[in-house]
């Protein structure tokens, strides 16, 4: 006889039970832990139901939702926001069936047009309408630091090679450098087009992560020319938020610092380099492709309420050429000013 499965709400002072599911759970990640929770509610101010099925032996599924509010007051729900991670996790498909369909509930009652969940992995659901937008690119690590370079296909293992040797690009992770990390990170999703965060929301991911976060910086004669804010979850390295500074790849920077971050990965015992999400067909997932990753479809799904069809609100759209287009030739200072008051809206 089954156990009676209930779903319910997870509450202040579960934090460690959802943790500990989520860190032996096989597809786990470090977005569904509460430390993005928490850094995502007090950013933004978003409203949170982080839903877990449970019996008489304790939690058998989770699934993390957050309200995003749009504009002209319209609703949407993601797991998770800000991540390329999220959605289901459960001990069988019956347990993700019922997180789904209280989930579906909650959307209805919410009003909101649609809930989007960013499975890494398929999942044995009923069939959800996708996107085949995205992918991502993981390898394994070698064994030493010094066959980290071999990793690379020619032209990336010679630039990289070129950073090092003919520019002197020197590589050091710390913390020490976070405060001027803002002002790459703005200028590099200025020439993106898109709007960046506030100063201060990278101390908060550093606060609310602690030990499992660090700063990866390319300096050349002192001066940081590239950086990377990466997390460490599990055996595995995550390279997440990225600044190049102006002009940067005249030397070679990120060429360099993606191979030299695998070197400390190897140094600090990691297995494996996950390099994150991008789009297909775009400058990101080229680069990637580049160093000697392969593309690896993400299993997105959509439960839809007052929609037809799966959003397409994201930069591959064109409509948003012509925004993005203006938005990298707007003065940096009124993109300091006005990206944290835009990116709530893209998550």
């Amino acid at each position: 006889m089954r156990e009676i499965l209930r779903i319910e709400e997870s509450g202040p002072g579960e934090e460690h039970l959802w943790d500990e599911y989520v860190d032996r759970h096989p597809q786990g990640t470090l977005f569904h832990r509460t430390p993005w929770q928490k850094m995502i509610q007090e950013e933004f101010g978003f409203r949170s139901i982080y839903l877990k099925a449970v019996d008489s032996t304790g939690i058998r599924g989770i699934l993390p939702l957050f309200e995003v509010p749009q504009l002209f007051g319209k609703v949407n729900m993601i797991s998770i926001p800000f991540s390329v991670y999220g959605g289901l996790l459960g001990d069988e498909s019956r347990i993700e069936v019922s997180l789904l369909k209280r989930a579906e509930t909650i959307l209805k009652d919410r009003g909101g047009q649609f809930l989007e969940l960013r499975h890494r992995e398929g999942r044995d659901l009923p069939p959800l309408p996708g996107t085949d937008l995205y992918v991502t690119y993981c390898r394994d690590l070698p064994d030493r630091p010094e066959d980290c370079l071999g990793l690379l296909p020619r032209k990336a293992r010679a630039a990289a090679r070129h950073a090092r040797n003919r520019y002197g690009l020197e590589a050091v992770s710390t913390l020490d450098l976070l405060d001027g990390f803002h002002n790459l990170f703005l200028l590099n999703k200025r020439r993106l087009g898109s709007p960046s965060f506030r100063p201060s929301f990278f101390r908060k991911v550093v606060d609310v992560h602690g030990d499992s976060v660090g700063l990866f910086n390319i300096l050349e004669g002192g001066k940081p020319r590239s950086a990377v804010i990466y997390f460490v979850y599990r055996d595995t390295i995550f390279p997440y938020f990225a600044g190049t500074a102006p002009n940067a790849e005249s030397v070679h920077a990120s060429n360099f610092m993606y191979m030299a971050l695998m070197e400390h990965a190897v140094r600090l015992g990691l297995k494996k380099f996950d390099f994150g999400r991008s789009r297909k067909n775009t400058g990101s997932a080229r680069f990637k492709e580049h160093q000697g990753f392969s593309a690896v479809d993400l299993k997105y799904g959509y439960l839809l309420n007052r929609m037809d069809s799966v959003p397409t609100n994201n930069p591959s759209n064109p409509r948003y050429d012509l925004v993005k287009s203006i938005w990298s030739r707007t003065p940096v200072w009124v993109t300091r000013i006005l990206g944290p008051r835009l990116i709530r809206y893209f998550p």
